[in-house]
């Protein structure tokens, strides 16, 4: 069985990510908005009842995850952080906008 891996909000991945399992912080720091954007699709698949007379039917759906790639090869996945960040420029555009 896989080790439980801890849920990070959103909002505080960036901040997670430069914390040691020590308590230190990383030094240098890692800047998620620039590192390489990789992308992974996978499927999610379900088998549906076909009509009368016919067998099962399997849909699948692509499921897209995103991940940011750091220099030593280890990869950061930023699926909702990215649509997080953004809203987060969005809103900062719109409020500039309406100053």
């Amino acid at each position: 069985m896989a080790p439980v891996v801890p849920t990070i909000h959103v909002s505080e991945l960036a901040t997670e990510i430069n914390a040691l399992p020590h308590g230190k912080t990383r030094s240098p720091p890692i800047d998620l908005a620039s590192l390489p954007l990789k992308e992974l699709v996978q499927y999610r698949c379900d088998i549906v009842a076909g009509e009368k007379g016919t067998g099962p039917i399997v849909k699948c759906v692509p499921v897209v995850r995103l991940y940011r790639q750091c220099d030593d090869g280890r990869l950061i996945e930023t699926t909702s952080w990215e649509s997080w960040k953004k809203k987060q420029r969005t809103a900062e555009v719109s409020a500039t906008e309406a100053s």
